[in-house]
């Protein structure tokens, strides 16, 4: 009996469950969207770490708060690490933000510019890097672009864009760092050098990346390695799902921006919880006599609570799929301008919990209105 008359008062009432279902639909919406756009900076990271080769990663013991963050670990480590049998190759890895410019545009568009050595089996980037680019990477002052950042500032092989006051010639375009916001410039080593002469220090890398001999055995590996480096550790030992959660939770809980982003979360979460109270108050008071008359049959107040929060319940439902569906229009719009907007299924189903929770603590302070009336007054 419970669950059709609760779906028979949303059905014939609907209109006056309409605000309360807006409302959490747009504090999921907001939420969705203000995460998933701090995911597009995140995916700088995330593209890096999805195509590189490397099985672990070394790092500084200072604390690292982000993957693209100023490591200086010592190269002298390398000695360290091919210690170990089962390390089949260790390779140097830094690289340098610097500002571009680019004929045709008035701003100065940032970009992460990475050595290649076009004679090594590189770590850092897909295995088909070096048979695509290694020759065209050769001849000096020549760069491989990605093609987001190729399609963002409208260049093509055989441009120019110019990097620390010094131009170079776009000699290829990868498609394996799509959806970022940020450029990807790869160049040779001597390039490289070229660009950045007197902050290139051959003691520091802002990595070392280990490759071995059985892929399986990074656990194991990663352990025997903190053993290894002793009691006053020199470095710090990652695998790339290591970096990859370290980065995520700075990005949505300690960069500058968090704390605005977090509190619009909140206020949304407010917002949505104080109209669809208001929603169902409205909802009670008006069919506040055929309560009372289901009181008088003798239906309990734990009976009548449940016929509320059955309604908050669908209305919570109603109110994520309205999210849902203006998060996935948000997402082709943004995937029409070629930015990469994705969120976690964790993150999906934490919000959805959120939202539902705020659905039903709405009914619970609703239902107060019940409460709150007196029998005689119900029935006059």
């Amino acid at each position: 009996m419970m669950p059709s008359l609760s779906r028979s008062i949303l059905r014939y009432e609907w209109k006056r469950f309409l605000a309360a279902v807006v409302a959490l639909g747009f504090s999921a919406f907001l939420i969705y969207a203000q995460v998933g756009l701090a995911l597009i900076v995140f995916g700088l990271e995330n593209a890096f770490l999805q195509n590189a080769r490397a099985d672990l990663w070394i790092s500084t013991p200072r604390e690292v708060k982000t993957f693209f963050w100023r490591q200086d670990v010592k190269r002298d480590v390398e000695f360290t690490l091919r210690m170990h049998p089962g390390v089949t190759a260790v390779q140097a890895m830094v690289w340098r933000d610097a500002a571009c410019r680019i004929a045709g545009r008035d701003d100065q568009p940032r970009a992460v510019v990475m050595p290649i050595d076009v004679r090594n089996n590189y770590l850092c980037v897909p295995a088909d890097f070096i048979a695509r680019f290694g020759v065209v990477l050769e001849p000096p002052q020549t760069a491989v672009i990605d093609a987001a950042s190729a399609r963002a500032f409208k260049l093509k092989i055989g441009d120019a864009i110019e990097v620390s006051n010094k131009k170079i010639r776009i000699s290829g375009i990868t498609d394996a760092y799509d959806g970022t916001l940020i450029a990807f410039l790869f160049v040779s080593a001597e390039t490289f050098h070229d660009l950045f002469p007197s902050t290139f220090d051959l003691r520091y890398n802002d990595y070392i990346l280990v490759k071995l001999r059985d892929p399986a055995a990074v656990p194991q590996v990663k352990e025997q390695l903190r053993r290894l480096d002793g009691k006053h550790p020199e470095f710090q030992v990652w695998t790339a799902d290591d970096l990859y959660w370290k980065s995520l939770y700075f990005w949505l809980f300690w960069n500058d921006e968090s704390l605005v982003w977090i509190f619009l979360i909140g206020l949304a979460l407010v917002i949505g919880i104080v109209i669809t109270n208001q929603s169902l108050r409205a909802a009670i008071l008006a069919t506040i006599r055929e309560y009372a008359a289901l009181r008088a049959l003798g239906l309990s107040r734990r009976a009548l609570r449940g016929i509320v929060l059955e309604q908050t319940f669908w209305v919570g439902l109603a109110g994520l799929a309205l999210g849902g569906t203006l998060t996935f229009l948000f997402g082709l719009a943004l995937g029409m301008i070629k930015l990469k907007f994705y969120l976690p299924l964790w993150f999906i189903g934490g919000v959805a919990g959120l939202i539902m929770g705020a659905s039903l603590l709405a009914g619970l302070l609703a239902i107060r209105v019940l409460y709150q009336t007196q029998p005689a007054e119900l029935l006059r």
